[in-house]
Formats: structure tokens, C-alpha cells, sequence
């Protein structure tokens, strides 16, 4: 046996020093599974990257819609950078309507820099700049996730990418990119995102050194100027992240200027703290919560002071909000009932039956946000779901307009998303190692599926946003019973009926607003539009019907005055129609058609000033508005031609002149002056029969029948077949108490 030890290694030797000399000279090939992972990184990341651009390829194609048109298209203020400052200190010019106004400055500083750009109100421009902004949002977005604690370093990207794709893939994501409006929304998401990053990020997860390759031995100049420059940078980079400034802020602080949503971080923060940092002290997440507190507050208190009596009564929107919260986490899960318009009215109270259930499933959704707490591998799922809870909090506790708006979850689903992915990992990490790898392809491809159907509905709402007739036919299909819907619907085919020689489409918007009546029997907006339709079929009387019905439901709905006031002018009621017009412009400040209205009874009355300011006050408001051009011009030449008569008077006082003199006068409401041209005109020539005629218009004008009758007299004496004069004193004599007596 002790022979035989040695010639055992006496083999074995040679043979290890081939293997080690081999492996030496020999380069290994790659691994094949290394190579199949490398192939199939970029292949799924292509995949991705096609898929993502197909699912947002037709956005470009959308339009301005729903509050776009006073905030953008009608809005006067962004067509000048010089308003730029005004933003910031005049809520009032942030929507065409005052009393929509709201504290957005910077959103409506970018919409003013869109307009710049090409001088046109193009849709591309508007839409191109929000997608930007997004595509932003969901980088920061992958930073955040990567650096948010918990999992495995290793699937740490995974993860990261997982959770970015499945919020911006969501069909969500396009009723907010889509909508121009909500690009606040975009802002508000990239402020909150941006500043937890530089929570988690600054200093903490910095090197503590400033890392910069240099040689030990400079071979040339430049590796000599970097070893100079390394202690200059080293020293600059540990006084700037040494300094005492909460960099962390600044996002928000920016944001916030853009749209109040982007005080959720405040409550996101404090949950971060709360699970993550639970040794950090509070005190220093102080300084965020009273800056961005104090600004929310005064955005809240702008906005309802402007739109107070249009907003939800606060018991009933409050009881309504948990049942609101239920919705936005269903349609997260299943996508394809979020509309552009919600159908949901606010609950009458606090124990009505939804709201209960309400109540019931924001407990369970807080005791799981509460239970996976509690595990240090589920705390980022926990984390999730308290983002989800805590950014609708803001929104959820101010009254609204309406209880739901899709666009308000836009934050939220980012935490959702957040939770849902690493939920996903933590169960895949549980499987033993024989089970893991099929599990990840199953989870993978489950994964590519769910991707997939988002995407096509992402796409397939953008297609819903491209004009105004797609967008309110999408939302018919979703609430057939919406009565607003169906007349917004049918107001959009009645607009382009005038195009339509058979009047097919006429007939098609008429009865959309039919079926509304029934379900808005007593709104003033619907009656309006039916007394507009029923003008223009030829129902007069239905017409005046529906406006006095408007009126009568809302008194305070300058838009019935103001049509009402078109169709009394149209059919010749003019001080009728001077009433009513004249109410509109007094309850509206942007009223346009009570305006022009006025506009065109001051050119019938020869008020050529009065014409000229109420004809400025609608292009103010509507600069393409034909009926106002129309009547600036002709008051412009009346002005002109007034001008003329003046100077001809002056020049060349013959009876002629004096006589037109006199006539504009009183067209001035001078009746002292209207009657003194008339009587320079009969010293010319004392039997002028029209002259005694302006005189008693002056009288009569300024109260004097005695003087009107005497005058009206003297004007017959010289001509008594004069029609003028004796249907005037046929009406001083019978209206004019004694003055029948005294003939």
C-alpha cells in the first residue's frame, strides 16, 4: 500500500498541472447562460421600449377639451410673456372665468411659453411638452424605486423598471398626459417624486469622497491637471454635501407653484419616516410640512373663495370620498371603465348605504397597509399602499367641483405600483430553488400579458382624446344616463349641422338634448341650449319658452340673458333685448353675447361711443367673435362720419349742415345742444319745418311737453301734411295729461 501512494500522485499531478496550464493559455469561451441572459436583456428591453412608444403613439393627436377651453383656448393672458408676473400675483387670470380662477402660476407660465413658441394655439406644441414632462416623471421615477429600501439588491432594478412600466402603461396615465389642463398633475408627480429621491439620496447614500481616476504617475498634461484638480473637487464636494441646506425641498417648493396635488409629499414623507427612518426625528421633516402646508392652505382658500357655491356641500363630499378611494383602487386593477367623466353623485349623507361600504373598505385597505408593516421584507409593499392612502388625502378633505376626477389618482397609482411589483418579487424570492425559475417564467409572462392589455387600452384612450366628438361619445357609452353628457354630445353634432345639408346631424344633437331633459329637468345650461336649437328650426315660441325657463331656474345664469337677449333683438324687442343683455354683462365678466348684443343696439341707436366700448369689451374676451368686428367697424365709421358733420357744421354752417348737426346731438343724448343747431339752422331759414321737429325731439327728450307741443305746432303750420310732426303730437296730446284741454 505504501508503494502505491505515490504513484497515485505521481499521475494525478501531471494531470492538474495540464489542466492549470491549458486554462492559462486558453481563453475560456463565454458561458452560455451568461450569453443568453445578455441576449435576452436587450431583446425584453427593446421589446419594452417599442411597446411603450406603440402604446403612446397616437398622443400627439389630441386636442383641447372640457376646461382647456377657458384655461388655454379662450384664456387671453397666456398670449403675452409679459403676464408672466401677473401669474404669480393675480389668481384671477389663471382661467378666461375669474371665478375659475386657481393659484398655478407656473402652470400657466408654461402654457404662456407654449403659445410663444409658434404664436398659434396648436394642440401638438401643448402635448408634446406634456408627454416630455412624463417621460421625466418615470425617470425619476425608476431612480426612486431603485433607491426605496427593501429586496434583494440584485432584482433591485427589476423591480424598479417593473413597477415604472406598469404605471406608465396604465390607462390612467393618459387621462392625466392627455388632458392639457392636468399637466399641473405632471409637475405635481415630478416634485413629489424628485424630493423623496433627494430625501433617501442626499447625503446618505452619496460616497463620502468625490471619486476621480487619476494615475499615480502623470504621463501627459491632462493626467497631471486631474491630479491637480482631484483635491480641489474632493474639497468642494464635502462642503456642498456638508451643507446644511434641505436640497430636498426644492422639487416640491417648484411644484407646488404648478399645482397643489404636490402637497401629498408631506404625508408620504412622514410615512417613509414612519416605516424606514424610524430612529430619524420628526423635527426634520418640520420644515416641508409647514412650507408646503402654508402654500397649500392659500391655494385652497383662493380657490374656494373664487368657486365657493360651486363646490360639493363638505358633509356630503366627505362621505362620498372613501367609496371615491374604492373606485380609483378597482379601476387601477380593472382599467377599462375610467372615463374622462365621472357619473357618481356625491351621497346625501354619511350613513347612506355606499358610503358605508365606503368606510368598510378603507378600514381592511388600512389594517393591510397596517399588517405588512410589520415585516421588514413587506414594508415597501406597506409603503406603497400608504402612498396610494396619502396622496388622495389632500384632494379627499377640500371639496370639489365633483367627487371623482380619474386625473386626482395620478400620484397614487405610482405607489400602487410600487406595491403590487414588490409583492410580486417577495413571492417569488419564497419559492424553493427548484420551483423559482419556473415561477419567474410564469410571473414574466403574466407580467408581458398585463403589460400588453395596458398598453392597448393606453392607447385606445388616447384615441378617445383626440377631438371632442370621441371624447363625450366615450363617455355616453360608459354612463348612457349622464344628462350632461348627452347634452354636451349633442351640442357637438348640432355644431356641425350647419355643414350637414341633409340635417342629419342636426337632428341626431336635438334629440341628444331631449333625451338630457328628461334626466336635467330643471337645469339652466340645457335650457338655454334647447331655446338656441328651437331658434334655429324656427320654434320661436318654444324658444322663448326655454329661456325664460332658464331664468327662472337660475336667476344668476348670465348665458340664458345673454341668448335670450340675441333672440329679442332678432325679433325687434329692442328695449327687451337692451334688458336683458345688460344683465348678462353685469353677472359675467366674460360674457361675449350679452356684449355684442349690447353692441348692436348702440350701432341701430347711433350710440357710436357706446357701441365702440361694449364692441372692445366682447374682443377682449373673444377676439374672433364676427358679430362684435362687425359692429366696431360700423361704429368706428360713425364716429368718422360724426366727426365730419362736426367739421362741416363748423367750416360751413349752412342749413344743411346745422340740421345733421342737430341730428347727432340728439343721437348724443345733447338735447340742449341738438336744439340750439335746429335754431342757428332757422335763423338761416326760418320756415324749416324739420327744424322745428329736432327742436320738440330736444324738448321731449328733457321732460318740457309744453315746449314739445308748441314746437310740434309750428313745424305743422309750415308743412301740415307733415307725418312726423303729427304722429308726434298726436302722442304729446294723448299722453301728456291737460294738454288735450289746452288744444
Amino acid at each position: 500500500m505504501g508503494d502505491q501512494a505515490p504513484i497515485a500522485q505521481s499521475r494525478k499531478l501531471p494531470l492538474r498541472s495540464s489542466f492549470v496550464y491549458n486554462h492559462t493559455i486558453t481563453p475560456a469561451a463565454p458561458e452560455p447562460s451568461q450569453t443568453t441572459r445578455l441576449v435576452v436583456f436587450w431583446l425584453v428591453l427593446i421589446l419594452l421600449v417599442c411597446g411603450f412608444g406603440a402604446a403612446w403613439s397616437n398622443h400627439f393627436a389630441s386636442g383641447f377639451h372640457l376646461a382647456d377651453k377657458n384655461v388655454i383656448v379662450t384664456n387671453r393672458a397666456i398670449r403675452s410673456l409679459t403676464n408672466i408676473p401677473r401669474f404669480f400675483a393675480n389668481p384671477l387670470i389663471f382661467s378666461a372665468r375669474p371665478e375659475e380662477g386657481q393659484y398655478q402660476p407656473l402652470l400657466s407660465t408654461s402654457f404662456a411659453i407654449d403659445y410663444a413658441v409658434d404664436r398659434q394655439l396648436d394642440p401638438l406644441l401643448f402635448q408634446i411638452e406634456s408627454f416630455l414632462l412624463f417621460l421625466l416623471e418615470l425617470g425619476l421615477l425608476v431612480l426612486l424605486f431603485r433607491v426605496i429600501p427593501g429586496g434583494p439588491s440584485e432584482h433591485k432594478w427589476a423591480y424598479a423598471f417593473s413597477g415604472v412600466l406598469l404605471y406608465g402603461l396604465h390607462p390612467l396615465a393618459a387621462e392625466t398626459v392627455n388632458y392639457a389642463l392636468q399637466r399641473g398633475m405632471i409637475y405635481s408627480a415630478i416634485g413629489v417624486i424628485g424630493s423623496l429621491f433627494l430625501w433617501i439620496l442626499w447625503p446618505r447614500l452619496l460616497p463620502a469622497e468625490f471619486v476621480l481616476d487619476t494615475p499615480r504617475v502623470p504621463k501627459n498634461e491632462w493626467d497631471l491637471f486631474r491630479i491637480k484638480l482631484r483635491p480641489v473637487l474632493s474639497n468642494w464636494y464635502r462642503r456642498i454635501i456638508g451643507l446644511p441646506v434641505p436640497f430636498y425641498i426644492f422639487p416640491v417648493l417648484i411644484s407646488m407653484f404648478a399645482g397643489p396635488a404636490a402637497v401629498a409629499f408631506v404625508p408620504i414623507l412622514l410615512v417613509y419616516i414612519w416605516l424606514f427612518e424610524p430612529e430619524m426625528k420628526w423635527l426634520r421633516a418640520i420644515p416641508a410640512g409647514v412650507l408646503f402646508g402654508v402654500i397649500w392652505v392659500f391655494q385652497t382658500i383662493v380657490v374656494l373663495h373664487l368657486s365657493g357655491p360651486a363646490r360639493i356641500p363638505f358633509l356630503s363630499y366627505i362621505a362620498t370620498q372613501p367609496w371615491v378611494v374604492l373606485r380609483y383602487l378597482a379601476a387601477f386593477i380593472f382599467p377599462f371603465q375610467i372615463s374622462a367623466v365621472t357619473s357618481l353623485a356625491p351621497f346625501p349623507a354619511l350613513w347612506s348605504p355606499l358610503a358605508l361600504a365606503g368606510y368598510a373598505a378603507l378600514a381592511v385597505f388600512i389594517w393591510l397597509a397596517m399588517i405588512t408593516a410589520r415585516r421588514a421584507e413587506w414594508r415597501t409593499v406597506s409603503f406603497g399602499l400608504w402612498w396610494f392612502l396619502a396622496a388622495l388625502l389632500p384632494v379627499a378633505i377640500v371639496p370639489q367641483s365633483e367627487v371623482e376626477a380619474f386625473p386626482r389618482a395620478f400620484i397614487a397609482y405610482a405607489g400602487l405600483a410600487l406595491a403590487v411589483v414588490r409583492a410580486v418579487f417577495i413571492l417569488l424570492e419564497h419559492l424553493d430553488e427548484s420551483r423559482r425559475f419556473y415561477g419567474r417564467i410564469a410571473a414574466a409572462t403574466l407580467g408581458a400579458v398585463i403589460l400588453t392589455v395596458l398598453g392597448v387600452e393606453t392607447y385606445q384612450r388616447n384615441d378617445v382624446w383626440q377631438s371632442d366628438e370621441t371624447l363625450w361619445s366615450d363617455v355616453i357609452a360608459r354612463h348612457p344616463n349622464d344628462g350632461r353628457a348627452l347634452m354636451h354630445y349633442g351640442l357637438i353634432y348640432m355644431d356641425a349641422g350647419s355643414a350637414d345639408v341633409l340635417g342629419a346631424r342636426y337632428e341626431i344633437g336635438f334629440d341628444n338634448l331631449m333625451r338630457a331633459l328628461k334626466l336635467l329637468p330643471h337645469d339652466p345650461e340645457l335650457e338655454t341650449q334647447l331655446g338656441i336649437a328651437c331658434e334655429q328650426i324656427g320654434r320661436d315660441a318654444d324658444a322663448e319658452r326655454h329661456f325664460k325657463r332658464a331664468i327662472s331656474f337660475n336667476p344668476s345664469y348670465a348665458p340664458a340673458y345673454g341668448a335670450y337677449s340675441e333672440w329679442l333683438l332678432n325679433h325687434l324687442r329692442i328695449d327687451d333685448a337692451f334688458a336683458a343683455a345688460t344683465k348678462a354683462a353685469q353677472l359675467d365678466s366674460v360674457d361675449v353675447v350679452g356684449r355684442r348684443t349690447l353692441a348692436d343696439i348702440y350701432v341701430q341707436r347711433g350710440e357710436w361711443a357706446n357701441a365702440v366700448r361694449t364692441a372692445n369689451d366682447a374682443l377682449r374676451i373673444d377676439p374672433d367673435d364676427p358679430s362684435a368686428q362687425r359692429s366696431l367697424h360700423v361704429a368706428d365709421s360713425g364716429i368718422a362720419a360724426n366727426e365730419n358733420t362736426r367739421k362741416l357744421a363748423e367750416t360751413d354752417p349752412t342749413v344743411d349742415h346745422l340740421l345733421a348737426l342737430s341730428v347727432l346731438y340728439y343721437q348724443e343724448r345733447k338735447y340742449q345742444e341738438c336744439i340750439n343747431s335746429a335754431q342757428q339752422a332757422l335763423k338761416l331759414q326760418s320756415n324749416l319745418p324739420e327744424a322745428y321737429v329736432n327742436i320738440a325731439a330736444g324738448w321731449h327728450a328733457m321732460g318740457k311737453e309744453t315746449e314739445t307741443i308748441a314746437a310740434l305746432r309750428e313745424a305743422l303750420k309750415l308743412r301740415p301734411d307733415l307725418e312726423v310732426a303729427k304722429h308726434n303730437l298726436a302722442y304729446e296730446l294723448e299722453n301728456v295729461p291737460g294738454a288735450a284741454a289746452a288744444h
